[in-house]
């Protein structure tokens, strides 16, 4: 990690002092140990993926398997709407081998 305390854009690292707990860490931590649906919506350069890192490392640390989509990554208008699902569930699938999930 670097010795700078503030990082301007992009994730903030697991380890940074700069990340501020906020009342959005435990409500998403609580709801998705619910089994509850989770999004998180807001305004450019608030902390979101920063939320979702510390949130999904959290859970890794109490043995939750946790997979992150980004869904600008893939389709376009130019695909069928099985296309874009097939994309979809094959990134799933993809993450899911690389954590163990395939085990029997």
């Amino acid at each position: 990690m670097s010795n700078n305390f503030y990082q301007v854009g992009g994730t903030l690292p697991i380890e940074s002092k700069a990340y501020i707990q906020r009342e959005a860490d435990t409500t998403l931590y609580q709801s998705l140990k619910e089994s509850k649906y989770c999004y998180i919506l807001n305004a450019r350069q608030v902390g979101k993926s920063s939320l979702r890192v510390q949130t999904s490392h959290r859970l890794a640390q109490e043995g939750y398997n946790c997979v992150n989509i980004d869904m600008s990554s893939f389709g376009s208008e130019d695909i069928t709407l099985i296309q874009w699902y097939n994309s979809f569930l094959d990134i799933i699938i993809s993450t899911s081998f690389i954590f163990g999930y395939n085990k029997e």
